[in-house]
């Protein structure tokens, strides 16, 4: 069925990336090897797997380097059945810009899922037992392990849920936009990479990487008008994240020189005082 399909292939989606994901939590719990390190060897794994499975009999298309589109009662397309019919599209077609944004577009349910798993997210990790668990050995494991949290556990479950949050996202990749299947890859997407960015300029914030998605979204989108519109280079769109970036990361830098400054100020005014 129509709402069912798309439901299942997420879920199935969530449990597949929760295992990988696990997979690097359990290295990191079970012999301390960095998890952004596993990750990363793990991306290239994914991507020959990947590669194979598109290359299999039976699930390569013929005359092309992707496997066959998944079945349309999977899109999460917005108005996908009206798209699919010429009288409704005339309908939507008498509407400037929204006939324009649902039919020239790949407009979905995606965002509205994306939102409210932020929401969990932020719930999770503020008012439950388990986000104060995964906080406490984040910030210092051995304090959380004197504290009696299992920091192994913890590990694990916070990869498991980072893997299984990137299977939803790559399963509304594909019931959501065009051309609805998976290709062979020669490079990653680099969308983990993204993700960090929006992470650090919403501050590890769960809400506002609502907010900085869409601001991070807009700029990459807007360095393609940019180029083809004023014949900038796209480089100056890259050039100003990795700033935004940069001033982000030095911000415990900047507070410790400034915190560093007013101590010696006081100390100064002590002295001048006595």
């Amino acid at each position: 069925p129509v709402v069912i399909h798309p439901i299942v292939v997420m879920l199935g989606a969530m449990v597949v990336g929760g295992i990988y994901g696990g997979l690097v939590g359990l290295l990191k719990a079970k012999y301390g090897i960095h998890e952004v390190i596993t990750s990363i060897m793990f991306n290239w794994i994914a991507l020959y797997v990947n590669n194979f499975y598109v290359s299999s009999s039976g699930l390569k298309k013929p005359n092309s380097e992707a496997v066959y589109e998944i079945q349309k009662t999977a899109y999460i397309n917005v108005l996908q059945t009206w798209k699919d019919n010429p009288d409704k599209v005339a309908v939507l077609k008498e509407s400037p810009v929204w006939g324009d944004i649902i039919i020239r577009t790949d407009l979905n349910y995606g965002i509205i899922i994306a939102i409210i798993c932020a929401i969990i997210v932020w719930f999770i990790i503020n008012k439950t037992t388990l986000g104060y668990s995964l906080k406490a050995v984040g910030f210092n494991k051995d304090a959380a392990e004197f504290a009696g949290i299992d920091v192994k556990k913890s590990m694990f479950i916070s990869m498991a849920i980072a893997g299984a949050i990137a299977g939803l996202a790559g399963a509304i990749y594909i019931t959501g936009m065009n051309p609805h299947r998976i290709g062979t890859l020669s490079l990653h997407e680099n969308y983990g990479f993204n993700g960090l960015s929006v992470a650090l300029i919403s501050a590890i914030n769960p809400i506002a990487c609502i907010f900085g998605g869409l601001f991070y979204g807009s700029l990459k989108f807007g360095g393609t008008l940019v180029q083809s519109q004023l014949g900038t280079p796209t480089e100056i769109i890259n050039i100003m994240i990795g700033v935004i970036v940069y001033f982000i990361s030095i911000k415990t830098i900047v507070n410790i020189v400034a915190g560093k400054i007013k101590l010696a100020k006081k100390a100064d005014k002590g002295a001048t005082s006595q």
